[in-house]
C-alpha cells in the first residue's frame, strides 16, 4: 500500500510554487504499480497531486494507510513538496491548501505524519523530498515559504527511523 503525494502548486500567493513534485509522485506511483504482479502481488496506490494534496487528503490518506495495512504488508510513504520547520523547529509538511501564517491548523505537523507510520503494523519506507526553499533565516521569524525557516529535518528522520517503529526514511 503507498501513500504518494506531490505538491508544486499552491493555494496561497505567498508560497513558490515548484515545477517537479507532482510528477515526481506520478512517476513514483507508476514505478510502484509497475511492480505488480512481479516484486509484490498486489500494488495499491493512493496519489494526491497538487489541488488534492490538501491538510484533509494528506491526513485522510495517513488512515487509509492504518485502516489498509496488516503485518504482512509493505506501506510506502511518499511527499514531494514545501517542507519547513516552524520557530521551535516543528517541522510541516505543506499541502496544496496551507497558509504560512496558520501552519500549525493548515499543514501537515511532524507528529502527525510520525505517529501514523510509527502505528502501522508492517514495515514502511518513508520517502521525503520536501524542502526549504531558501535555507534558514538568521532572524527566526517567517517571512515567507519561499524563504525557509529554521530547524533540523534530521530529528524528524531520526525519530522515524529509530528501531522499534520499523520505519526506513
Amino acid at each position: 500500500y503507498a501513500l504518494v503525494v506531490g505538491v508544486g502548486t499552491y493555494q496561497h500567493e505567498g508560497i513558490n510554487p515548484l515545477d517537479f513534485p507532482a510528477k515526481d509522485a506520478r512517476d513514483f506511483a507508476a514505478a510502484l504499480k509497475g511492480q505488480r504482479g512481479r516484486l509484490y502481488r498486489e500494488v495499491d496506490v493512493r496519489l494526491l497531486e497538487n489541488a488534492a494534496a490538501t491538510r484533509e487528503g494528506v491526513l485522510d490518506g495517513l488512515d487509509w494507510l492504518r485502516r489498509q495495512v496488516t503485518a504482512n504488508d509493505l506501506a510506502v510513504v511518499f511527499f514531494a513538496g514545501h517542507g519547513v520547520n516552524d520557530q521551535t523547529g516543528r517541522y510541516y509538511f505543506v499541502p496544496a491548501n496551507a497558509d504560512p501564517a496558520r501552519l500549525r491548523s493548515t499543514a501537515v505537523p511532524n507528529g502527525d505524519i510520525t505517529e501514523a507510520l510509527q502505528a502501522l503494523p508492517a514495515k514502511v519506507l518513508a520517502f521525503l523530498d520536501t524542502c526549504h526553499a531558501g535555507n534558514v533565516l538568521g532572524s527566526g521569524k517567517q517571512r515567507n515559504l519561499s524563504i525557509g525557516l529554521p530547524g533540523d529535518i534530521n530529528r524528524l528522520v531520526n525519530e522515524l527511523t529509530s528501531a522499534e517503529n520499523g520505519v526506513v526514511v
